[in-house]
């Protein structure tokens, strides 16, 4: 009688933790690295410039961007450097009826990709170009209040891989973890019980 009731307790058991032993997917930060050549004009940047693009892990590398997608972004080059944080701090992103709107390269590296970005204030933004849109001047970023005025020709964007791998998180762990240790409880206080 007590072993059958055990296995009816297992399966019990068995069948109410089923549902708590349910995974989801982590999702990773989408993370762009920005390099451009600085053009060779008075008061620009000379050498490199770098920038860090951060979006959030609900975009999809390769498709246009929008201002939901932007985190933040990180900018240095000879002139300075600046980081302007999240949700905010982006008035525009993309402009579609003039073709700015990315995609951003879905994987690798891109070297002509339409982007606009406008950062809160008067002339602050990001602008990278195609070049039909402008062969000769491909980049221009601007930040007013850190006097940067950059620009270039040659740039690219490069898709950054994930930091690490992407992992099954298993959900909810302390309702698994309650429910065995009433079951536990159950099962000791039924074995425990005096026999008639």
């Amino acid at each position: 009688m007590k072993k059958f009731g055990l296995k009816r307790l297992a399966v019990v058991a068995t069948v109410l933790l089923a549902p708590c032993l349910h995974t989801a997917t982590a999702h990773a930060l989408v993370i762009y690295d920005f390099t451009g050549v600085c053009a060779s004009t008075p008061n620009n940047c000379t050498g490199q410039a770098t920038g860090v693009l951060t979006l959030k892990d609900t975009y999809t590398p390769g498709t246009a961007l929008t201002l939901t997608d932007v985190m933040s972004w990180s900018y240095s080059s000879s002139s300075g450097s600046f980081n302007i944080p999240g949700d905010g701090s982006f008035y525009v992103v993309g402009d579609p009826t003039l073709g700015f709107d990315g995609p951003l390269p879905a994987s690798g590296v891109a070297s002509s990709v339409p982007l606009f970005i406008d950062i809160s204030g008067l002339g602050n933004y990001i602008v990278t170009k195609n070049t039909s849109q402008d062969p000769n001047l491909r980049w221009d970023i601007q930040l007013a209040a850190a006097g940067i005025a950059d620009s270039g020709s040659t740039y690219q964007w490069a898709l950054r891989p994930p930091s690490g791998p992407v992992s099954a998180v298993p959900l909810p762990a302390p309702v698994m973890l309650l429910l065995m240790a009433l079951l536990g409880m159950g099962a000791f206080r039924w074995w425990k019980r005096p026999t008639v």
